[in-house]
C-alpha cells in the first residue's frame, strides 16, 4: 500500500471512506471487484453466445428466458473454481504460461461439474438438467478464450502493441546468442518498455535460427558478420548473451566490436541458481579483464553435485577469502541443509552475508556465520560439536607468496597447524568429506608459501590414509580375538600358576594407536587461548580411556590431552572421513593476485609494473575453479591429491597491456609498464601441473589425479609436526631460516 494510502487510513476515516478510497485508487480491492465483475460479464456473454450457436443464430428464441434459468449455476461455479485454482492472484503484468494453465483447468473442471449437474436423475430437477452438452462445450470454448485473453491483454499492450508505438527508444543493441538467455533479455527489455536498450536483432551460429524471430526480433546472421551487422543497423550497444562462452572467441567479439566503435560492450554475469536462472538487464556486466583472460568453458555435472551437497551441513574455513566466498556462493545453489562460515576476518563475513542476502534471500535462516581461527584447537572443537558438518572444505590459509618469505613460521602455524587442526577435529566429528583448497606453487616449491601448502597436502593424505589402516587393524585384531578365544581357559590357568591375577591383567595398559596413530607426547606447553570448558568435559565413563598428547599448535593452543567426549568418540568409531586436496593455479580477480594490484595501479595514473617480460602463468576465473573443485570433490574416494586442467600459460605482460586498452588507453603511451625483477620465493615460469610426478586421468576432462609418491604416516607425523612446533616457538633471530631449512628436510625439491 503507498504512503498515501497509509496516511489517509492513520487520518481515522470510517470504514466506508477507506473503502471508497480503495474502490476509486489502485488497490489489490479494486483490482479483485475489477476481475469479479469482468468475469461475471464474460460468463454472461459466453453462454448467451453458447445459446446462440445451438440454435443456428436464430434470433426468435427467447435467449433472455433461457439465461435467467441457468446463469445462476455457471456464474457460482465459475467464480468458485476461479478462485480456488488463485485465478484473481495472477500479476495482470506478469502472466505467464503456469497462469494460463491454471485457467483451463478452472474452466474445464466448472464445465465438467455444469454437466454433470445437467444429467438426468431420479432424486432432483435442477433448471439446468437436460441442457444439451453442445452447448456446454461451446460455453466452456468461449469462457476460455476471452478469460485468457482478459488476463493476457497487459502483457500483449506492453511487450508487443507498445513497441510499435513507442516514441523514446534505448540504446540500439544487437545480441549474440539467441538462446534462452537471449530471450529472457528480450523479455526484460520489453518489460521496460526498451528504454535503455532497444534490440535490433541476434546473431548465432546455429543456421537453424537465422533468419527466425524471438518475440519479434529477427535472428540476422551468424556471428562472424559481427562488424558488418554493426554498421549496416548503427549498433551502438553489444550484449554477447551466451554464459559458457570461452576467453578466446570472447575476446575476438570484444575487439570486433570495439574496432567498429561500438561504446558499449555487455556480457551476462554467471548463473549460480540453476533451477531458477534469473537474466535480466540490471544484472548486466562489463566485459573485465577476467573474461578475456581466463574465462574458460567448464562443464560439469551438476546432478551429481547436488546429490553430493544437497541436505547437507557443509562448513567453509576462510570463507570470506576470494575463493572461500565463491565456495559458498556456489554451494548455496544445491540446497545445504546448513551452510557454516568460519572466517577471522568479520568483516569480511558481514560483507559475504550481504551478498548472500542479495543473491539468495529464501537460505538465510540455514547460514551461520562464525568468526575463529583456525589455529585456535578450541574454537575449531566447539564448532565442529556444535554444527557436526559433513562436508569441510578448507580454504583458509596464507597464500602471499613474498610476504610469507618474510614470515615462514606465520606461514607453519596456519598452512600446516591450521590444517592440522581442521582436519583432526573433521575425523573425531564424523565428518563425511574433507576437501582442502591446494595450489600448484606446492609442486616444486620454491616459496615458504608453497612448501608449508605441501605439508598440508601430507597432513590430508596421511589423515585420510591412516583412518583407513585404522580402521582394517580395528578388524583384524577383532578377528584374532575370535580366533584365539578358544584358548582364553587354557592362558588363564598357566597365568594363575605364574601367580597372576585377573585384576592385574586387566590393568596392564594396551597399545592403542593415539587419535588414528598421532602418538602420545607427554610434555605440555604454555599458550595464549584457553580451552573450552564445554568442550573439554569429560564424561565419567570416558575418564579412564587412554588419552592423546599432540605436537603444541604452533604456540597458539595449549598442548593438552585430548579428552573426547561420548558422542565424538561414536562418532570415530562409525565413519571414516575422505580426505582430499584439489590443486590449482592462478585464479583471477582473488586477493593477493595480479589484478587488484594492476587496477589500483591504473587509478593512481600508472606505471603498471611486471617483475619480468617473460614471466607466465596458468590463470582461471574463481567462479570456473570453484566449479571443478566441486567437482573434484564428488571424485575423491579418499587420499587423493586432483589437479586441475588450467589451459594454457599467459604471459604477464600481455594482461597489463589488455587491461590497458580495456580502459580506453594505449599501453607505453598512455599507460607505461615498467620491469622490476623478481621477488623473494617467485618463479619466472610456474611448474606445470603435471610435471612432477605425473598425472592419471579422471572421468572428467579437466580433473586429473596427480600420482604423488611423496607422504608420510600419521605416526612420522608425529614427530614431524612436533620439530615444526619447536621451529616456530623458537624466538631466536635465525629462527625464520631453521623453519625454511626444516621444510627443505620434509618437502621434496624445496631447494630455496
Amino acid at each position: 500500500m503507498n504512503n498515501s494510502y497509509d496516511s489517509f487510513e492513520k487520518s481515522g476515516r470510517s470504514f466506508w471512506a477507506r473503502l471508497f478510497y480503495d474502490l476509486t485508487h489502485t488497490s489489490a480491492l479494486s483490482r479483485f471487484l475489477f476481475f469479479i465483475l469482468a468475469d461475471v460479464f464474460i460468463i454472461i456473454l459466453s453462454l448467451y453466445l453458447s445459446f446462440l450457436v445451438h440454435f443456428d443464430f436464430n434470433f426468435q428464441v427467447p435467449y433472455a428466458e433461457l439465461l435467467r434459468e441457468v446463469l445462476l449455476f455457471f456464474i457460482v461455479l465459475k467464480i468458485g473454481c476461479f478462485t480456488v485454482f488463485r485465478i484473481y492472484r495472477i500479476t495482470w503484468r506478469y502472466v505467464g504460461v503456469a497462469d494460463l494453465l491454471n485457467i483451463v483447468l478452472a474452466v474445464v473442471i466448472a464445465e465438467m461439474a455444469l454437466l454433470i449437474l445437467s444429467l438426468p436423475n431420479s432424486f432432483f430437477h435442477l433448471p439446468i438438467t437436460g441442457l444439451a452438452k453442445r452447448i456446454f462445450l461451446m460455453d466452456g470454448f468461449f469462457t476460455l478464450a476471452f478469460i485468457s485473453g482478459l488476463r493476457v491483454s497487459k502483457k500483449l499492450y506492453m511487450e508487443v502493441i507498445r513497441e510499435k508505438t513507442v516514441t523514446h527508444k534505448g540504446k540500439r543493441t544487437l545480441i549474440i546468442g539467441a538462446g534462452n538467455t537471449g530471450e529472457m533479455l528480450i523479455r526484460d527489455m520489453a518489460r521496460n518498455g526498451f528504454a535503455d536498450y532497444y534490440p535490433i536483432g541476434f546473431l548465432d551460429d546455429d543456421r537453424m535460427k537465422v533468419g527466425t524471430y524471438v518475440h519479434g526480433v529477427k535472428v540476422l546472421g551468424k556471428v562472424a558478420r559481427l562488424e558488418d551487422v554493426i554498421s549496416q543497423n548503427q549498433v551502438v550497444a553489444v550484449i554477447i548473451a551466451i554464459p559458457s562462452l570461452n576467453h578466446q572467441p570472447l575476446r575476438e567479439l570484444y575487439e570486433s566490436a570495439r574496432k567498429s566503435k561500438v561504446g558499449t560492450i555487455k556480457v551476462v554475469p554467471r548463473i549460480y541458481d540453476f533451477d531458477k536462472p534469473d537474466i535480466s538487464l540490471k544484472g548486466l556486466e562489463d566485459i573485465s579483464i577476467e573474461d578475456l583472460v581466463g574465462r574458460q568453458v567448464i562443464s560439469v555435472d551438476y546432478r551429481g553435485i547436488r546429490d553430493f551437497l544437497e541436505g547437507k551441513s557443509v562448513l567453509v574455513t576462510g570463507a570470506g577469502g576470494s575463493i572461500g566466498m565463491e565456495i559458498v556462493t556456489q554451494v548455496c545453489a544445491f540446497g545445504p541443509r546448513r551452510l557454516v562460515l568460519f572466517e577471522i576476518d568479520e568483516t569480511e563475513l558481514h560483507n559475504l552475508g550481504l551478498r548472500l542476502g542479495r543473491l539468495f534471500p529464501h537460505l538465510s535462516g540455514i547460514i551461520e556465520y562464525v568468526t575463529g581461527d583456525v589455529r585456535d584447537e578450541g574454537r575449531v572443537r566447539e564448532i565442529f560439536g556444535k554444527y557436526r558438518p559433513e562436508i569441510v572444505f578448507h580454504a583458509a590459509a596464507y597464500k602471499h607468496v613474498p610476504m610469507m618469505e618474510y614470515n615462514p613460521r606465520e606461514a607453519a602455524k596456519v598452512n600446516i597447524f591450521g590444517t592440522f587442526n581442521i582436519a583432526r577435529t573433521a575425523v573425531e566429528c564424523g565428518a563425511e568429506t574433507f576437501v582442502m583448497i591446494s595450489t600448484d606453487k606446492a609442486v616444486r616449491p620454491t616459496s615458504v608459501m608453497g612448501a608449508t601448502k605441501r605439508m598440508a597436502e601430507f597432513i590430508c593424505r596421511a589423515f585420510g590414509e591412516g583412518r583407513a589402516t585404522s580402521n582394517e587393524q580395528r578388524e583384524r585384531k577383532s578377528n584374532e580375538q575370535r580366533a584365539t578365544s578358544d584358548e582364553k581357559g587354557k592362558e588363564t590357568s598357566n597365568e594363575q600358576r605364574e601367580g597372576k591375577s585377573d585384576e592385574q591383567r586387566d590393568s596392564t595398559p594396551s597399545v592403542i594407536p593415539a587419535n588414528a596413530g598421532i602418538q602420545e607426547n607427554e610434555k605440555k606447553l604454555d599458550s595464549g587461548f584457553r580451552r573450552n570448558d564445554a568442550i573439554n568435559a569429560i564424561p565419567a565413563a570416558v575418564a579412564t580411556t587412554p588419552t592423546l598428547v599432540i605436537p603444541a599448535q604452533a604456540g597458539i593452543q595449549e598442548n593438552a590431552e585430548i579428552r573426547d567426549n561420548a558422542p565424538l568418540r561414536q562418532a570415530q568409531c562409525d565413519k571414516t572421513t575422505k580426505f582430499m586436496s584439489v590443486r590449482f593455479g592462478n585464479v583471477l580477480g582473488s586477493r593477493g593476485s595480479v589484478l587488484p594490484l594492476f587496477l589500483d595501479q591504473l587509478k593512481h595514473g600508472g606505471p603498471l609494473t611486471v617483475t619480468d617480460p617473460e614471466m607466465k602463468r596458468y590463470f582461471m576465473t574463481i567462479p570456473e575453479a570453484v566449479s571443478l573443485v566441486l567437482q573434484a570433490s564428488t571424485l575423491g574416494q579418499g587420499g587423493e591429491v586432483f589437479v586441475l586442467d588450467m589451459g594454457e600459460p599467459v604471459m604477464i605482460v600481455n594482461i597489463a597491456e589488455e587491461l590497458i586498452r580495456l580502459h580506453g588507453m594505449e599501453p607505453y603511451r598512455d599507460i607505461d609498464i615498467q620491469f622490476t625483477g623478481l621477488r623473494p620465493g617467485e618463479k619466472l615460469f610456474e611448474e606445470i601441473l603435471t610435471s612432477e610426478e605425473g598425472t592419471d586421468a579422471s572421468c572428467h576432462e579437466k580433473i586429473f589425479v596427480a600420482r604423488n609418491s611423496g607422504k608420510y604416516t600419521l605416526d612420522e607425523l608425529s614427530g614431524i609436526l612436533a620439530e615444526f612446533s619447536t621451529a616456530v616457538r623458537d624466538a631466536s633471530a635465525d629462527s625464520d631460516e631453521k623453519m625454511k631449512q626444516l621444510l627443505r628436510k620434509y618437502v621434496k625439491y624445496y631447494e630455496k
